[in-house]
């Protein structure tokens, strides 16, 4: 065949192939690169919402059910910011953005909150003229005007626990689980009498007299701590106060630091105070000479703290009342009727409460993990399927398949989860989702977060080798274990702080810092991933690094928010 004729068909055939596939392999690069910027921005977004929470925790002294509220709003409205100022850069309409998200997903201790779209309802609501005269509706026009009739919002819809029903004996427990190894219960037995119980699980703590003993280490009433810390109020009032935490708020002292530790040496103006989240002083007890009966109980917490053995004894209680009436537990006991858990396949780890419970591979927490996964997931769909009518684009939303390592945060962690549907690029639809954990929150307490202080003036994680009885820090009137969120720095009228600070022997204010194996990781650092932090302690010779941890875990939990807790002046009768 003639060079000619070759040409001919190179130009007429081959070529027009070789434009079609090459216009074909840039779409799809182009597919690529714009699906990997809606990933980029979703995490990113997500990423912001994080921070925001975090702040806002760290900075929150006073915490509540309406600050966490406020505190996830915020984060929301982070989220939804952030992600429009990313998608309109990428020439999207941020005012329609919202009509791609189809939830937002918040993973708290003991539940969960989905931010979605919801229809307001104001059936039975009347319109009262005489507002201004009937204080008992004079905010009712407020009200209406902020959440008319059928009107869409983007909100919070309720909480939702991770609460499993049981049916054993022809007695109804409901038991509602948590990040770590608290539960609480709800019972009722066959004459409908009911019975509430709530603590942490914990194996392997012996009783002898008032006396508990865990892994060799013995915690006695006797035992205490003062635990103390940089506080900057202003320019005239700052430096190191005495304080308790108590149901997740920290009580300071004020008065003579310098006194023994006898609360019959106290002045008579001596007071009680916590930072409101102004960040004012509210004072819990106004002066010892008014009301010494309230001072001294928070006094004795500040200056004797014991909440480390009130979390082994209530522990100790609570799991041989667990083990005696729900010893034989297991997923053929659930109760699917009308629950929204009821087409989920729970995996068949055998009796619940057997073994160490708080190992991370115990029957107890692969069954905790399969709880909160059934209860997101089932809602957490349903949600997503519904907000079809909320949305303009005429997409079928579905709930996408969640990756088991992402699965694992949001069973073990503070999280948020954000999902980006519906978005059209190239000849692709989006649909996506972005899962990330907060480290620093003020709910959850985790076995892993408990650092310790060293001779050097340095935080170091638990499982730092170098550490150990001869440069851990015992010149404190504590066991030197702190919580990750303790070394935050937090904010002040006058810039930023680290609570955890000394006066050195100059006098001046200097910050602990952290040690560079335990931030940066090196063969010095011992390896827990493949154990967990409780099997990894329980193997340590060294007895004084075991007391120092599990005081400060147990002091940690034992001081943390639970939403269903009595309010500090209970907390403290019940352990005296």
């Amino acid at each position: 065949m003639k060079l000619q004729y070759l040409t001919v068909i190179f130009i007429l055939i081959i070529m027009p192939i070789i434009i079609v596939y090459s216009t074909y392999l840039d779409t799809q690069v182009s597919i690529i690169r714009q699906e990997a910027s809606y990933d980029s921005s979703l995490y990113n977004s997500t990423y912001d919402a994080i921070k925001s929470f975090q702040i806002n925790a760290i900075n929150t002294t006073l915490y509540t059910p309406e600050t966490r509220v406020n505190i996830i709003t915020a984060s929301a409205n982070t989220f939804f910011n952030s992600l429009s100022t990313a998608l309109k850069y990428q020439g999207n309409k941020s005012d329609v953005m919202k009509e791609y998200v189809p939830a937002v997903v918040f993973t708290m201790y003991d539940g969960y909150y989905i931010y979605s779209p919801f229809i307001n309802t104001l059936t039975g609501v009347q319109d009262y003229p005489d507002n201004d005269q009937n204080p008992a509706h004079q905010n009712q026009d407020e009200v209406d005007d902020k959440y008319a009739d059928d009107k869409v919002y983007n909100g919070l819809k309720p909480y939702v626990s991770y609460t499993v029903k049981y049916l054993v004996n022809r007695n109804i427990y409901y038991i509602t689980y948590t990040m770590d190894n608290y539960i609480s219960v709800d019972k009722f037995d066959s004459s409908n009498n009911y019975d509430h119980r709530e603590g942490y699980l914990v194996s392997g703590i012996r009783k002898s007299g008032e006396s508990y003993k865990y892994d060799n280490v013995t915690f006695n009433k006797s035992d205490s701590e003062a635990l103390s810390e940089y506080l900057y109020l202003s320019d005239t009032e700052k430096g190191i106060y005495y304080y308790a935490t108590i149901d997740g708020t920290k009580y300071y002292y004020e008065g003579n630091n310098t006194h023994s530790r006898n609360v019959n040496q106290c002045g008579e103006n001596d007071k009680i105070f916590y930072i409101n989240n102004s960040g004012t002083k509210t004072y819990q007890v106004q002066e010892y000479k008014n009301n010494k009966e309230r001072f001294t109980l928070y006094y004795n917490r500040i200056f004797n703290n014991n909440s480390a053995y009130w979390y082994y004894a209530k522990a100790y209680e609570f799991t041989e009342w667990v083990r005696s009436n729900l010893s034989g537990l297991t997923i053929s006991n659930i109760d699917k009727t009308n629950s929204s858990y009821l087409n989920y396949d729970f995996a068949n780890v055998g009796n619940i409460f057997d073994g160490t419970i708080q190992y991370s591979n115990s029957n107890f927490n692969q069954h905790r993990k399969d709880v909160i996964r059934a209860v997101i997931s089932t809602n957490l769909s349903t949600a997503i399927q519904g907000f079809r009518r909320f949305s303009n684009s005429n997409e079928q939303f579905l709930m996408p398949m969640i990756s088991d390592d992402n699965w694992e945060l949001l069973e073990n962690n503070i999280c948020v989860a954000t999902f980006l549907q519906g978005l059209k690029f190239g000849n692709k639809t989006y649909n996506s989702y972005a899962v990330v954990p907060n480290n620093y929150n003020k709910e959850y307490v985790d076995e892993n977060d408990i650092y310790l202080l060293t001779t050097n003036y340095e935080f170091a994680k638990v499982n730092n080798t170098a550490v150990n009885n001869s440069n851990l820090a015992k010149n404190l009137k504590y066991q030197p274990g702190v919580l990750k969120i303790n070394i935050k720095t937090r904010r002040s009228s006058n810039g930023y702080y680290n609570p955890l600070s000394y006066y050195d022997t100059s006098g001046k204010l200097q910050p602990y810092l952290g040690d560079y194996t335990s931030i940066y990781g090196s063969s010095g650092t011992a390896d827990v991933s493949t154990i967990d932090m409780y099997r990894y302690v329980e193997r340590l010779s060294d007895v004084t690094k075991k007391q120092v941890y599990y005081t400060a875990l147990a002091r940690e939990r034992e001081s943390s928010y639970k939403f269903i807790n009595d309010n500090a002046d209970d907390v403290l009768k019940n352990e005296q």
